[in-house]
């Protein structure tokens, strides 16, 4: 699944494993979403808003629409290959896919840790960036300071945390954060 790959991060919105053909309507839900299909249906096929991953041909198709970059994505990337060719050449071919050795569970689980970690560094500073009632011992609230969070950021990591702190995700983080 893809949602582990995004903690320490939560997915709070439309998430189906596999989607009925018979359903194919949620596709047009104004929400953000993951959904498994076994094929795109044809009028979404030069969707322009879509980012599609076509697991068994390993490539992605990216919306048109231009995303920020995850900041230093190079660096988790490179950072997670070894483990990724590892996790390759742990597959079986006559071992059905939802069958795992030990290998394969280390690999995925050291990848996921690292990704964490990366992600987890998008939001190290937050605490820094924000305002705490002290007065109310009981009820207290912090406010984070939006502008001076994307300030203290490199100049190069602005638009994606820009983007990212308008996210449901970033709230709820936020929230453990400060919490």
């Amino acid at each position: 699944s893809i949602v582990p790959l995004i903690q320490p991060f939560e997915w709070h919105c439309l998430y189906i494993p596999l989607l009925p053909t018979s359903m194919h309507g949620f596709l047009e839900a104004p929400v953000p979403f993951i959904v498994g299909m076994l094929s795109l249906p044809a009028h979404f096929q030069d969707s322009d808003d879509l980012a599609v991953v076509f697991v068994e041909e390993d490539r992605i198709r990216l919306p048109k629409i231009p995303l920020p970059l995850l900041p230093n994505s190079e660096i988790m990337m490179s950072d997670i290959k070894e483990l990724s060719t590892v996790l390759r050449n742990a597959f079986n071919s006559s071992t059905p896919l939802h069958v795992t050795n030990c290998v394969q569970d280390s690999a995925v689980s050291n990848i996921l840790s690292r990704i964490s970690a990366h992600l987890i560094a998008l939001t190290d500073n937050l605490k820094a960036c924000t305002i705490t009632d002290v007065n109310d011992k009981v009820n207290q609230a912090a406010l984070i300071l939006k502008n001076a969070f994307l300030t203290a950021a490199p100049p190069q990591h602005r638009p994606f945390l820009a983007a990212f702190m308008d996210t449901q995700m970033f709230a709820i983080r936020a929230d453990e954060i400060l919490g």
